[in-house]
């Protein structure tokens, strides 16, 4: 009675099916996790819009409640920074207007995703390049 073991071929078939497999597994994992990464961009950048201008959502007796940084002192905030502690000791700003999730790391607020700042001039947008492509909020 004879043995019968793998050729060589067969051998090769097999390890290249594998390979194939893994680099799909591998590809699709990353593309998860990028996806993640942009949700979790997108949705702090529109938490960081609502601490500027208020969250149009909270509204008690039909009036709403919330305005921000914009509705205490009257201007949009000079930065980032100007969330978590008053920047000119204005007697109407009731912060921090950034939500403690974002504050477990002192700057934490202030990087998206990717670890990469968030782009903010004082102005009416918030950006991110740290994916790749461009994020912006307004």
């Amino acid at each position: 009675m004879r043995d019968r073991g793998y050729t060589l071929l067969e051998l090769v078939l097999v390890i290249v099916i594998v390979a194939i497999l893994t680099g799909i597994a591998v590809q699709s994992v990353t593309k998860t996790g990028e996806g993640q990464r942009l949700d979790r961009t997108m949705d702090e950048m529109d938490l960081l819009a609502r601490a500027i201008v208020g969250d149009d959502r909270l509204v008690t007796g039909g009036v709403r409640t919330d305005f921000g940084y914009v509705g205490d002192v009257g201007s949009l905030p000079p930065t980032l920074d100007a969330l978590v502690s008053n920047p000119g000791g204005y007697a109407t700003w009731s912060g921090p207007y950034v939500s403690s999730k974002f504050t477990e790391y002192v700057d934490d607020f202030k990087t998206d995703a990717w670890n990469e700042p968030y782009t903010y001039a004082g102005g009416v947008t918030i950006s991110s390049d740290g994916g790749g492509n461009p994020i912006t909020r307004r």
